[in-house]
């Protein structure tokens, strides 16, 4: 598998699960991988498996919730590698809890990363790809945001507005042969 050799890609909750797995995925593909996570020892587990592979992985630890954070990680993914091309926004949290017992923090918690980071590491990957002439953004949802369950009313909320960013999104930035697409 070579369909991204040449290519850039951050993966953001890359330390373990199925963000551990698409950046294997992708360095297995030829793409040169920014390896994200806030842990980092599991960002340096994945990006040592992706090595032992014979891929190329760099390590950013960062919070998706925070500007700051997200500006740093694509500003590395460009100035390592020459741009992006692929951006897996995939870092999650969850806290399965009852909404009227749901401490204001935890809600703030949950929309913090798992709906505005999805945005922001969305917005910071638009320009880089247009200079690249395309790319891809990938959004991690989850069932939930379709198929209803207990004590999940704010991740299911935040993984909701997921599916609808990729659905507007795509019409913002496929002229400029980005797609977008929420898994």
């Amino acid at each position: 598998m070579e369909q991204l050799n040449g290519k850039v890609a951050i993966v953001t909750g890359a330390g373990s699960g199925i963000g551990r797995g698409s950046a294997v995925a992708m360095s297995n593909a030829g793409a040169a991988v920014v390896v994200n996570d806030v842990n980092v020892e599991s960002a340096n587990d994945t990006a040592r498996v992706i090595s032992e592979a014979g891929g190329v992985a760099t390590i950013h630890i960062g919070d998706v919730s925070k500007l700051d954070d997200v500006e740093g990680m694509v500003n590395l993914a460009v100035d390592e590698y020459g741009g992006l091309d692929v951006m897996h926004a995939n870092a999650g949290v969850e806290h399965y809890i009852n909404l009227e017992e749901m401490a204001k923090a935890d809600m703030d918690r949950l929309l913090a990363v798992d709906l505005m980071g999805v945005l922001l590491c969305a917005q910071h990957a638009i320009a880089p790809m247009k200079k690249r002439g395309g790319g891809s953004i990938i959004l991690t949802s989850s069932v939930q945001a379709t198929h209803s369950l207990p004590g999940c009313v704010v991740y299911a909320a935040a993984k909701a507005g997921v599916i609808a960013t990729a659905r507007t999104l795509s019409l913002e930035v496929g002229c400029y042969e980005i797609r977008v697409n929420a898994i």
